[in-house]
């Protein structure tokens, strides 16, 4: 392997665990509202939300930032970018839609 694959490699894998880690961030977890993001935040001495307990999740808009921060560093490795780039964002789309559309026809079932 020369020093090119190791880079694109390592930049991919860095990709990989930042869309992990943007989940993790910006997702709430149980019914009790456990989000890592907010603890983290609140740690920092930043709010959370934009009033007080709702308006803008500052949690879900920064997991959003570094998963696209994600996508777009995984496509800069492939060799048509743009149409990498293109099939992840679409991809995502497609399968938050599916989750929306099945969660509640789960109890159903």
């Amino acid at each position: 392997m020369n020093k090119r694959n190791v880079k694109i490699i390592a930049l991919r894998i860095f990709s990989v665990l930042l869309a992990l880690f943007s989940v993790i961030f910006g997702i709430t977890w149980n019914e009790n509202g456990f989000c890592i993001g907010d603890h983290i935040l609140a740690g920092m001495g930043l709010p959370t939300w934009s009033r007080g307990t709702e308006g803008t999740h500052y949690a879900a808009v920064i997991a959003l930032i570094m998963l696209l921060a994600a996508f777009f560093l995984f496509s800069v490795t492939t060799a048509e970018k743009t149409r990498t780039f293109r099939r992840i964002i679409t991809g995502t789309v497609v399968l938050i839609l599916l989750i929306n559309f099945l969660i509640p026809i789960l109890p159903l079932i």
